[in-house]
């Protein structure tokens, strides 16, 4: 029998890009909103597969009838982005709660138009807008 050496020898078989792994983050600011049982939760970074489950945990943790979201400080949603806003708006439809979002940046209106999303959620053009029409 023959032994067969597997080892790489030519540079051409060895990697040539190293994927540093994703350390984004997001903040996650909360405050009262202008009506009695309403909150905004203010966003800052990106919303992504790293991300994601700290921004369902804080959303979850919210019980207000009324829950407004202002990604005007998101640079970043990826598609778990997309899934977890998808979640939470299906979360808080059977459970009779109001959610809204607002500052969206023309990036991520545009990532919400191309997976057809965009019609699904209540996007407002100011937070004040949403207060107002959430109440």
């Amino acid at each position: 029998l023959k032994t067969l050496d597997l080892t790489p020898k030519a540079d051409y078989l060895k990697p040539v890009v190293k994927c540093r792994p994703m350390t984004e983050t997001i903040d996650i600011q909360g405050t009262a909103g202008t009506k009695p049982d309403q909150r905004v939760l203010r966003l800052t970074g990106s919303l992504n597969l790293v991300t994601v489950p700290g921004f369902l945990d804080a959303v979850r943790a919210e019980k207000s009838g009324t829950l407004i979201l202002d990604f005007s400080q998101v640079n970043l949603v990826d598609s778990a982005g997309v899934g977890s806003l998808i979640q939470m708006h299906m979360s808080f439809q059977s459970a009779k709660r109001k959610l809204g979002f607002v500052g969206m940046s023309q990036r991520i209106l545009a990532v919400l138009e191309v997976t057809r999303v965009r019609k699904l959620l209540p996007v407002f053009a100011s937070l004040e807008e949403a207060q107002e029409k959430l109440a």
